[in-house]
């Protein structure tokens, strides 16, 4: 893909993903929360791009630092071209399958965030940070549900990409 940051290697073995993982363990090792931002419909994009971005996003979703659940948040866009915008072809662009899996996993790890910072209820108004943590989980959830409706009656297996690790 034009523009993306690849053939990036360090040492002899690294990947990509691999320098992502260890850089966002780094960020949360000393409690920083990491801000992703990926997007799909690239030029010259494949479908193993998506593919592995999924893989990428549930590891890291499931991974761990000194006892600590990975804390970052990742944000899917689609690639939209500024031609495109005042067409009429703008309302006929569909995401691809591969595409899709990339919504829903990073909508199930930001659900899954938003949930796990629901239990956190330190701080001086208990209250009012449970209710605001309450509205933003079920905001979380609701999103997630609603995109995985959307990849469900679009023929992806949700299942399959929950297996991914």
């Amino acid at each position: 893909m034009p523009g993306k940051t690849l053939p990036l290697k360090i040492g002899v073995d690294a990947e990509w993903n691999q320098i992502v993982w260890q850089g966002t363990y780094n960020y949360n090792r000393y409690y920083w929360r990491p801000a992703f931002t990926v997007q799909v419909g690239q030029p010259y994009e494949t479908p193993e791009d998506n593919w592995e971005t999924v893989e990428m996003t549930n590891r890291m979703s499931n991974s761990d630092v000194e006892g600590r659940p990975f804390e970052f948040s990742i944000t899917p866009v689609q690639n939209v071209p500024l031609g495109l915008l005042k067409s009429k072809q703008f309302s006929q662009l569909k995401p691809n399958e591969s595409q899709m899996a990339v919504y829903y996993a990073c909508y199930k790890h930001l659900a899954k965030l938003a949930a796990r910072n629901l239990k956190i209820r330190n701080g001086t108004n208990r209250l009012l940070k449970l209710g605001t943590a309450s509205i933003i989980a079920f905001g979380g959830w609701l999103m997630y549900e609603y995109v995985k409706r959307i990849c469900r009656k679009s023929g992806v297996d949700t299942d399959k990409i929950d297996r991914m690790k």
